[in-house]
């Protein structure tokens, strides 16, 4: 049995798999190299975007803010965990993104072609070739057919460096998404740094450039989390949400919060 044929039962079995990209599509691993992050090169000018959830009950406090730099979005995510350290208040999650996967795409690939009047629909056909990547693995893993369209959902990059984290959750069985996927981009990781997915509170996950994490949200409610960064450069990851067209704008009332 080859390691994608294990990595396919085990999510049939457990409801989670994980493996490396190369093992089943070695020209999906090469259309990533660009993206693979060390701590001379990486794609931390990106991320503009801070999410954090802390507190509860009525002092609960949900942000998913857009700054003009990554230096600024940093400024506020210290403000908060100086809060957080003073008021001793209970986290969920503190983490970076940027939620454009276009924007990412036309940077690394067409930068030079900025001002070209067909610049939206060459990002628009870069961004097909990235999406077809990933809905031939979800074909393969779920055993859907080749005539079944789907919709990215949420297409984002994640950054998580010292002391961002996402506490201990599951997503539940009722949002009408098949699954969450992340592929991580850093060229190395040490794994005493933090920032690993824990998988149904057992299997970690190291976030090494290729390695993908899948979790089943149809019929499985699997707890996962990412342990607090404590040193290192930070974790880099792609994350998209997958649903089947017909139910691309089913959604409910938590999803709608994300």
């Amino acid at each position: 049995m080859t390691n994608i044929e294990k990595a396919k039962e085990k999510l049939q079995k457990d409801g989670y798999t994980h493996f490396n990209i190369k093992d089943f599509d070695e020209n999906f691993y090469n259309y990533l190299l660009p993206f693979k992050c060390s701590e001379e090169k990486n794609l931390k000018n990106f991320m503009h975007n801070l999410r954090a959830d802390y507190g509860n009950g009525k002092s609960k406090v949900n942000i998913q803010d857009k700054f003009e730099s990554f230096e600024k979005a940093s400024e506020k995510k210290k403000e908060i965990l100086n809060f957080i350290k003073t008021n001793k208040a209970p986290v969920q999650q503190v983490w970076f993104f940027h939620d454009s996967i276009r924007d990412i795409l036309g940077e690394m690939f067409y930068s030079e072609l900025r001002t070209n009047r067909d610049w939206y629909e060459i990002i628009e056909n870069e961004y097909l070739v990235y999406k077809n990547f990933i809905y031939n693995i979800v074909r393969y893993l779920f055993d859907f057919d080749n005539n079944q369209k789907f919709v990215l959902f949420s297409p984002t990059l994640t950054y998580y460096d010292t002391d961002c984290e996402l506490g201990n959750h599951s997503d539940g069985t009722t949002t009408a998404r098949i699954c969450a996927l992340l592929i991580y981009l850093n060229e190395t990781y040490d794994e005493t740094d933090g920032g690993l997915l824990i998988l149904n509170n057992k299997e970690k996950v190291i976030p090494t450039f290729g390695n993908i994490a899948i979790i089943d949200l149809q019929s499985f409610d699997i707890p996962h989390q990412v342990t607090k960064v404590t040193n290192g450069i930070g974790r880099y990851a792609f994350l998209s949400f997958v649903k089947t067209k017909e139910n691309e704008f089913i959604m409910n009332t938590e999803e709608l919060k994300k």
